[in-house]
């Protein structure tokens, strides 16, 4: 992870920057021109953007990609210790982490979402020292406290009542076959430790409203191609399929007898990963575990005996400082002094950092029409000065303001009447994503351009 992505970035942080200033969540809408009302969507994201916004004013770009890249680690350390509580091996705790990696590599993206990796490896952790210890008291209030954060931070809160949902059913088959109720008690208390935690947010029980209202949003389904199904068009589609492909490989080489919760699992994160392309990466952290119980299995068999642990732990710990030395120097901090090519704000990619200083300076028509990573950093970076005609927040504007967006974008019929109507008179265009509509501007008698750089290209309305 090294660089900051705009479109779930900025204006998250520029809610987060509100909260802080304010102490009030700034629920009532105050970035767009085309569209007003509430946004509740914030009462989901508040914490995550509170403390992006906290980490990028104390270090920056740097310190932001510094510490996302420490809670990715974690995430993927704790699926590395559940394959090795799992398996007892390390090669296989170690290529079960790769599994997960593998599968998490091209949703990772600095935003919101980021957090809820480690709190979903967090609480996939907490719900097998539950099931396994006698110290159940601790872990569930563990659990609270990760349900607590995640309900705040994110709308994948949801997945531990999943997760513990298939426990309890197993837990209930054998509750069945023996006669006893009291099996059903552990995860019945688990169960409550996580909604304690999650109903710790602004809104009560209605947080679990907007995982129906994302999950039903045509515009998000429509236009965010991350909410459409599995396509082995993209590299995660045919990530996903070889991912598939070799754990069920490993399944029934092993002849393993998977638990009730394990198939159902398996079976769950497999059907929403190919209904939601974005939830490959929970497929992928989820059934790591399993991967790395069905390898050493396989290594095991084909050993004839378990497999060996490398017991040189002199070279393990010398290849490991090397790592982290490596690791060190090259943070953002250290690059300039390295003898390496390094650009200027190469940690923000595709943020047009120098067209928004222009407006910012020239203070044009408050209305602007821009790329939707454009209008996410402006959002940030303006605030109060300028208002965009959307943003990321898909599920925020009408299916007819985004169709309205991209027949803009693609210069597509009356674009300029479009663009009257909505009473737009200032143009912030990507140079690769909207070339129709800044041919069409450049030739109009309605635009003219008064700025461009290599990324972004400004145009301003003359009636």
């Amino acid at each position: 992870m090294s660089v900051i992505r705009p479109n779930d970035f900025w204006f998250h942080i520029a809610y987060g920057r509100s909260f802080f200033q304010t102490g009030q969540l700034p629920v009532n809408e105050q970035f767009s021109f085309t569209h007003a009302g509430p946004y509740l969507s914030v009462y989901n994201y508040w914490l995550a953007q509170v403390f992006y916004y906290v980490v990028y004013e104390i270090g920056r770009a740097a310190l932001v990609v510094l510490i996302s890249s420490l809670l990715l680690t974690g995430a993927y350390y704790l699926i590395f210790r559940l394959g090795l509580n799992k398996t007892g091996n390390w090669l296989a705790a170690a290529l079960g982490t790769l599994f997960a990696v593998v599968l998490g590599v091209t949703s990772a993206n600095i935003r919101p979402q980021l957090l809820a990796y480690p709190l979903l490896a967090g609480a996939m952790f907490v719900v097998d020292k539950f099931r396994d210890t006698d110290k159940r008291q601790v872990w569930g209030l563990t659990l609270s406290g990760i349900m607590a954060v995640w309900v705040n931070s994110h709308g994948t809160f949801f997945l531990p009542f999943v997760l513990i949902a298939f426990w309890g059913l197993e837990k209930a088959v054998q509750a069945y076959r023996e006669r006893s109720l009291a099996l059903l008690i552990p995860p019945i208390a688990l169960s409550g430790y996580a909604l304690l935690g999650a109903l710790i947010n602004p809104r009560g029980f209605m947080a679990f409203d907007f995982l129906y209202n994302m999950g039903t949003a045509s515009t998000i389904t429509r236009y965010v191609s991350e909410w459409q199904p599995i396509s082995l068009n993209n590299l995660t589609g045919q990530l996903f399929l070889i991912a598939i492909i070799v754990l069920m490989l490993f399944l029934v080489l092993s002849h393993q007898k998977l638990g009730i919760a394990e198939w159902l699992s398996l079976i769950f994160f497999t059907l929403l990963a190919i209904k939601y392309t974005r939830a490959v990466n929970w497929f992928g952290l989820t059934q790591a575990p399993l991967f790395a119980k069905s390898l050493y299995v396989v290594l095991s068999k084909n050993s004839g005996k378990n497999a060996k642990q490398n017991k040189n732990l002199l070279f393990n710990y010398v290849v490991l400082g090397l790592m982290g030395i490596l690791a060190f120097i090259s943070l953002p901090w250290f690059r300039p002094y390295l003898p390496l090519k390094s650009e200027s704000r190469e940690l923000l990619y595709d943020t047009p950092v120098d067209a928004v200083e222009y407006l910012v300076r020239n203070e044009l028509n408050p209305n602007v029409f821009a790329d939707m990573g454009f209008s996410s950093y402006l959002a940030w970076a303006a605030p109060g000065q300028y208002k965009v005609f959307v943003d990321p927040r898909f599920e925020f504007y009408s299916e007819s303001i985004w169709d309205d967006f991209i027949a803009i974008s693609y210069a597509e019929g009356n674009w300029e009447g479009l663009l009257e109507k909505y009473r737009a008179g200032t143009l912030l265009l990507h140079q690769l994503y909207q070339r129709p509509l800044i041919e069409a501007a450049k030739t109009s008698d309605h635009w003219a351009q008064v700025y461009e750089d290599p990324m972004a290209i400004i145009f301003t309305y003359n009636p």
